[in-house]
């Protein structure tokens, strides 16, 4: 039997571009969905630069009454730095403040990093 060969050629797929306003809805949209408590700065211009875009957190409530925060643990906390891809499939990248941020974070054992909307954040809001 003669081989066959696909009809189209295959590519490398191209990033869609998303600005950061738009990502950041769909995240916090999403996580909103799965239980996440998000907050977000709407305007961070009389605040200290650098402080990452979002911070979500996850609870696990121990008692039968939602409203009982008293009895809840929250099992994740997230400090997200959110950035755009442009036009040209670049993903934005982070500024020496947000770095040092998200460095620091890290350093107290936090859980501080980057998302791209190319990137798995949709796999650690599950």
């Amino acid at each position: 039997m003669p081989e066959r060969k696909a009809p189209y050629k295959t590519r490398k797929p191209q990033l869609v571009p998303q600005t950061e306003a738009i990502f950041q809805s769909a995240v916090i949209e999403f996580a909103w969905a799965r239980g996440w408590l998000c907050y977000h700065t709407w305007r961070s211009d009389h605040s200290e630069k650098g402080w990452p875009d979002l911070v979500l957190a996850k609870e696990k409530a121990w008692d039968s009454d939602p409203n009982n925060l008293h009895d809840t643990a929250w099992t994740a906390i997230l400090f997200r730095e959110l950035k755009g891809i442009d036009a040209g499939g670049r993903r934005g990248r982070p500024t020496k403040e947000q770095e040092l941020w998200l460095f620091t974070l890290r350093s107290a054992g936090l859980d501080a990093e980057v998302w791209w909307p190319d990137s798995r954040w949709m796999e650690e809001l599950k």
